[in-house]
């Protein structure tokens, strides 16, 4: 788990009746966000910017006759960029009532800002009237690529409690064994006022947070509520992409869940319980489509021959996939070759995925496929993924053609014997990267993990 990541509500204007699209997402129009205060709105390339010309200012959807959002759990939106320490998201109804709101804070590379709609009446979620992204001081700059909302999902309604030690760490082996779709609820109980020294209410303001264990990556501010108890839920996949932006792995660390006093009131953590979903909880889900065509690499060896993939095409990859390549391999040569590199070609850097470390010949930066292959699964690691969608891959091969390539959970990889080991006894880290005999810690040395000490 690791990237930065905080948690959003919003509001749609035109989503009733809308069909879903094959993701069950439904996105809202960023291009009629014209009304707020203290803010100038553009769009222009997919992107909504934001400008504050004031304090505290917001872009916002307006104000309408209310929509109906109860069919959905979430909403997600894409913040592109954001410069200060604070900012905030929230939705009303058509009383005008914050129905649900988040704080985020700075955002140095494109987020997924997420809010699961627990706790938000029906009535509230069948009449939602207006969405509005906040910032902080004059001058700070919002930009906004996508918000959409994902259908709702039915859960489990006894879930498992998760432990968390005296300081509120949770370890990542908690959550093993539990698809990304599950739910994770954070409960807490605040006690005292709902004011602070002057008696202003400080609902909706931090009085906690959630980080990576080395606390290098703020996943959420854990708001004010009401007193008593109260929660905030997240999608276990939600979790785990916040954190991936971080230097920290999810599979290494965990999660820390601190609390603190807020004006006249102080909030005590109470629980964190993780509830399955019904549908098909632990069923993998299908396979999504990354590229399809007909690359015939024929066998001239012409690496310029390529199929180039921007780091955008593999934008719905998620933890513990694999690529998964629909291949031919041609009958009128001896052997059948593969290259696959992150970002551009360079031989210098050998920049492979992690599973082809080792694998892949020095001299061309290709592996074998065995005669008569119709597919090859390619293991990817968190960080292969990560720079995957930074930097995206190429691919190019000789005596084969490549016609599809998806990414999906894949069972039984190592009976899938499409590459041969060369024993070269070249070593390589975790990101695929050449590394020298000086280097220490974790490298791939013949196609396995050897610890170099």
């Amino acid at each position: 788990m690791k990237k930065i990541f905080t948690l959003i509500a919003a509001m749609m204007l035109f989503v009733g009746g809308a069909p879903l699209n094959a993701q069950n997402e439904v996105d809202i129009p960023l291009d009629n966000w014209g009304w707020g205060f203290n803010c100038e709105s553009s769009f222009a390339d997919g992107v909504l910017t934001g400008t504050l010309t004031g304090g505290y200012g917001a872009v916002s959807t307006g104000w309408n006759d209310g929509v109906d959002w109860s069919a959905y759990n979430k909403l997600t939106v894409v913040i592109e960029s954001y410069s200060n320490d604070w900012g905030k998201v929230y939705f009303s109804d058509v009383n005008g009532k914050s129905v649900a709101e988040v704080s985020f804070s700075t955002i140095t590379k494109s987020t997924a800002v997420n809010l699961v709609f627990d706790g938000v009446s029906a009535e509230s979620l069948k009449a939602v009237k207006q969405l509005a992204v906040q910032g902080k001081a004059t001058g700070d700059v919002i930009k906004i690529s996508r918000v959409y909302l994902t259908e709702a999902v039915a859960y489990e309604t006894e879930g498992k409690e998760i432990a968390f030690d005296e300081w509120g760490n949770i370890l990542a082996s908690e959550f093993e064994g539990y698809s990304d779709n599950a739910k994770v609820v954070f409960t807490y109980i605040t006690t005292g006022e709902l004011t602070n020294a002057e008696g202003s209410s400080i609902v909706g303001w931090g009085t906690g947070s959630i980080t990576s264990i080395d606390g290098t990556v703020k996943v959420a501010d854990v708001p004010v509520k009401d007193l008593g108890d109260n929660e905030i839920s997240f999608l276990l996949s939600d979790l785990k992409e916040a954190l991936a932006a971080g230097p920290s792995q999810y599979g290494q660390y965990g999660l820390n869940w601190n609390m603190y006093p807020q004006g006249n009131s102080t909030s005590t953590r109470k629980s964190v319980i993780i509830y399955k979903s019904l549908a098909n909880p632990d069923v993998p889900e299908p396979s999504v489509a990354i590229w399809e065509g007909n690359a015939d690499f024929g066998i001239d060896w012409a690496w310029d021959n390529t199929i180039g993939l921007a780091g955008s095409a593999f934008s719905k990859v998620k933890s513990g996939e694999s690529l998964v390549f629909e291949i031919k391999t041609n009958a009128d040569a001896d052997k059948s070759e593969l290259k696959i590199l992150f970002g551009q070609w360079g031989n210098q850097e050998h920049r492979f995925p992690s599973a082809l470390a080792g694998v892949a010949k020095e001299e061309y930066d290709t592996f074998g496929i065995e005669a008569g292959s119709t597919t090859y699964v390619l293991p990817l690691t968190d960080e292969d993924i990560a720079t995957l969608k930074s930097e995206g891959l190429r691919i190019s091969g000789f005596n084969m053609t490549v016609t599809k390539i998806t990414s999906s959970v894949v069972d039984g990889i190592n009976a899938i014997e499409a590459a041969k080991p060369v024993q070269n006894n070249m070593m390589y880290n975790l990101a695929g990267q050449k590394v020298g005999a000086g280097y220490k810690g974790i490298v791939i040395k013949n196609g396995k993990k050897v610890i170099v000490k």
